[in-house]
């Protein structure tokens, strides 16, 4: 018995070691230019990641994405509608087993957050028509296919913010 206390309590240590170890030579920059393209093509806007993607699997599976920034509207005043200097989304284990991506907190540090608008009427929190179309035209083909992956977010947390709203 003592003998498999001891090997289950030195197994338990080297996955615990792997957990820990296995993030660090494992870079997700090179997702980077899929996640631009990807918030291009569903809002229209130009997405600027300057700093390192990471993630880690301990205590919980989380990706961090450092120096984010979301363009404007053209026209505008501010630059960017959004910046952060980091955004940390956690996820559950279970969900994972499960196949649902069910995110138990994303934590958003210093966002910088742009809303104005312009005297043509438009805002920059408003997104194109093409884009409301994709949008709607995504959320119709899942309400048809019952087989679609759901999405939870149980928890945004957000630290040190600044809002500024221009008319």
């Amino acid at each position: 018995m003592k003998k498999f206390l001891k090997y289950s309590i030195a197994s338990l240590v080297v996955i615990i070691a792997l957990l820990m170890i296995i993030p660090a030579f494992i870079s997700l920059d090179r997702y980077k230019s899929i996640v631009i393209n990807q918030v291009r093509e569903l809002t229209g806007r130009e997405l600027q990641i300057n700093g390192k993607m990471t993630f880690s699997l301990l205590p919980s599976p989380s990706i961090t994405i450092k120096n984010i920034a979301l363009s404007s509207v053209a026209g505008g005043h501010y630059p960017n509608l959004f910046e952060a200097k980091e955004i940390t989304s956690s996820v559950t284990i279970f969900s994972l087993i499960r196949g649902k991506i069910d995110i138990s907190e994303i934590r958003i540090n210093n966002p910088i957050i742009n809303l104005e608008r312009l005297q043509n009427g438009s805002a920059s929190w408003e997104f194109s028509s093409k884009t409301q179309n994709n949008l709607s035209s995504n959320t119709e083909n899942g309400n048809r296919n019952k087989t679609d992956s759901s999405l939870a977010i149980n928890l945004i947390k957000i630290i040190d913010r600044k809002v500024n709203y221009a008319d």
